[in-house]
């Protein structure tokens, strides 16, 4: 993170395409509320379907496929962006609880306080994890194989 007199910049990194997931930088100016914040994750990820947004709380859910839905919960704590945001996953068919959990952990770590850019990080998280991760509608799919027989 760079300082200088009239604004802050940040570099983080960006997926570049679903396809090759190769990072790269780019610099921007950063929010500075959460409705800010709330509206640059909207710009930078349209797939991902916010249901509800206000300065408590944000619902919203990512699909790749039918069966690979996630849909969560941002909660911000009254100290943020000095402190984490905390994410609550939907425990449904898609999501089981184990998984449940370490996405919450992981989508969560290491978040850099006192910036209003956690939305869209955890964002990011949440779309390379459902893209990249080709088991996530396996046993629900296999499931409704098994159903049929």
């Amino acid at each position: 993170i760079k300082k200088s007199s009239t604004t802050t910049h940040i570099k983080y990194l960006v997926l570049q395409s679903i396809q090759s997931p190769q990072p790269s930088t780019i610099t921007m100016e950063l929010p500075n509320s959460i409705d800010e914040e709330i509206q640059d994750a909207k710009e930078s990820f349209p797939q991902i379907k916010i249901l509800t947004a206000t300065n408590s709380f944000l619902s919203g859910s990512y699909e790749r496929t039918l069966y690979t839905r996630v849909k969560f919960t941002l909660t911000f704590p009254p100290e943020y962006p000095d402190r984490a945001l905390i994410v609550d996953v939907a425990n449904d068919n898609v999501v089981p609880p184990g998984l449940k959990k370490k996405l919450e952990k992981d989508f969560v770590q290491d978040l850099p306080l006192s910036h209003y850019q956690q939305v869209t990080l955890v964002f990011m998280r949440l779309v390379r994890f459902v893209d990249n991760n080709k088991f996530l509608p396996c046993w629900r799919e296999l499931k409704q194989r098994v159903n049929l027989v």
